[in-house]
């Protein structure tokens, strides 16, 4: 049939493998090609001095992660604090309503004992 019947499992192989080699720089060029130009200014870097006392190396990351939770928990503070004060306003609101209602029933409860 075909001449080259016996070469057809490596001509395969072959093709597969430019296949998977053509896939895989495509992929590591679209992640690895977006580098700032060699003209591209970096940002200026912060020096931070390096402590000389070992605890207050230790005391650092510490510092960071305390400066993150203080964070969180101003931030939850203000969120608990909106909700109570949302509830606090429909609860006022609520009040003036009852003592409305109330104040109308004893209205009605007076005009009653009137006629009887």
């Amino acid at each position: 049939m075909f001449p080259f019947a016996s070469l057809l499992p490596w001509l395969m192989f072959i093709v597969g493998v430019v296949i998977i080699t053509i896939i895989l720089l495509r992929r590591s060029h679209r992640y690895f090609g977006r580098r700032p130009r060699a003209g591209a200014i970096d940002p200026p870097r912060v020096h931070v001095p390096r402590p000389k006392d070992p605890w207050l190396a230790s005391q650092r990351p510490s510092e960071s992660s305390i400066d993150r939770q203080e964070i969180e928990l101003h931030e939850l503070a203000r969120e608990l604090t909106g909700r109570l004060d949302s509830k606090i306003a429909v609860l006022q609101q609520l009040i003036i309503q009852s003592d409305a209602k109330i104040a109308e029933l004893r209205q009605l409860l007076d005009e009653l004992e009137k006629r009887g």
